[in-house]
């Protein structure tokens, strides 16, 4: 994330649902030199992209998205509701934001696991 030894990160965890079922979790991390007044209405309520371009009127330099299987570790299982007789692989997507405030480039790193028994997804940027 282009951060110095002593520098902060922001972490941010969302939890998507369909009804009551949970189908992902995303969990982003922003430098805090930038995003320091981001609060719970700005997350809960916009995109991260929405966040970068609008709120804080930042440029996307590009993304890099990977998308791949992984097994989720515990922490990831219990808010998805896995159980041992589910289907262990995962949907893994990651992806890398390179912004810049017109001086510094920063990255915004943002990962998220979909439950690929509980159906399909399209993510839409």
């Amino acid at each position: 994330m282009d951060l110095g030894k002593n520098d902060k990160v922001i972490v941010i965890e969302r939890l998507g649902k369909i009804g009551n079922e949970p189908v992902n979790f995303g969990i982003s991390f922003f430098p805090h030199s930038i995003f320091k007044k981001v609060d719970n209405g700005i997350i809960l309520n916009n995109s991260i992209t929405k966040i970068i371009t609008d709120i804080f009127k930042l440029k996307i330099l590009k993304r890099e998205m990977l998308i791949e299987a992984d097994i989720p570790n515990n922490k990831i299982c219990k808010p998805l509701q896995i159980n041992s007789a589910d289907k262990k692989v995962m949907q893994c997507m990651s992806v890398k934001w390179f912004i810049t405030n017109g001086t510094k480039e920063n990255i915004i790193y943002h990962n998220n696991i979909s439950h690929r028994s509980k159906g399909r997804f399209l993510f839409t940027f």
